[in-house]
């Protein structure tokens, strides 16, 4: 449910948060679907650096490995972000990709924006 998801990114930010604090580098690859959070984090660590996977709902589905598009489609699950949870973009991403892109491409534009980080 989209409240067991909001309990689980606060259990991801405040992992984060205890090795950022012991000045630890952490990369995290989740479905964050709390824009607002995303700026708190921002404040929160001492560097915070969001790359936004952009990617067409029929790409998804196309490529879906794990069957979560065909499940909930058969009605076997449900609570999947992008059908009956609605996605959120985040706000202010430090960089946007777009999966549908050359790979290579995407690759440059983010080290292209890591580069002029902060």
């Amino acid at each position: 449910t989209l409240s067991d998801r909001w309990k689980n990114a606060k259990r991801i930010i405040n992992l984060c948060k205890l090795l950022d604090d012991q000045k630890i580098n952490v990369v995290v690859a989740i479905l964050h679907n709390f824009p607002k959070q995303g700026l708190e984090n921002r404040k929160k660590f001492s560097k915070y650096f969001e790359i936004f996977i952009k990617c067409k709902k029929k790409t998804l589905i196309k490529r879906d490995q794990k069957k979560i598009w065909s499940k909930f489609s058969k009605k076997k699950i449900r609570n999947v972000v992008g059908f009956d949870i609605k996605f959120n973009e985040p706000i202010k991403p430090d960089v946007i990709v777009n999966c549908e892109d050359n790979i290579n491409t995407n690759v440059l534009k983010i080290i292209k924006s890591l580069k002029t980080y902060k």
